[in-house]
């Protein structure tokens, strides 16, 4: 393929291609974040959310959840708050968002924020997805 076809190939696929490859490190992302705070129960810099108050760990053993550690599930309600939302991680309503905001003043901690890691990784998945485009 001569260079010039080359180039308008990829001219022309560019939009397409940055909505892919925004939308799959965006998937990516959400599912790091959701394991990290509410199964692993880690802030941004991979620290413990936190503990459970004895009186709070004592009604999440009566549910059957686990009270070791902080995983801000006891209901799904926060959890399925977050979403993708095209090329972005965003809370669906404001219930998201006050839980969450009330669970970092609580804990004193930035949980809700990708950590470095996971940044980084969807930076390699936008870079992968635009090499894809220049190795056609």
């Amino acid at each position: 393929m001569k260079y010039s076809k080359k180039i308008q190939s990829i001219i022309q696929s560019l939009d397409d291609v940055v909505k892919i490859a925004e939308g799959t490190a965006a998937q990516d992302l959400l599912a790091n974040m959701s394991v990290r705070i509410f199964n692993i129960g880690e802030d941004v810099n991979g620290k413990s959310i936190g503990r459970y108050s004895p009186e709070y760990a004592e009604m999440r053993k009566a549910a059957g959840l686990q009270t070791s550690y902080v995983d801000l599930t006891f209901s799904t309600d926060l959890r399925n708050s977050i979403i993708q939302n095209e090329n972005r991680v965003e809370f669906k309503n404001q219930y998201g968002i006050d839980i969450a905001n009330k669970n970092e003043i609580h804990f004193k901690r930035s949980i809700f924020e990708p950590s470095a890691d996971e940044r980084e990784r969807a930076i390699e998945i936008m870079r992968e997805e635009f090499n894809k485009l220049f190795n056609k």
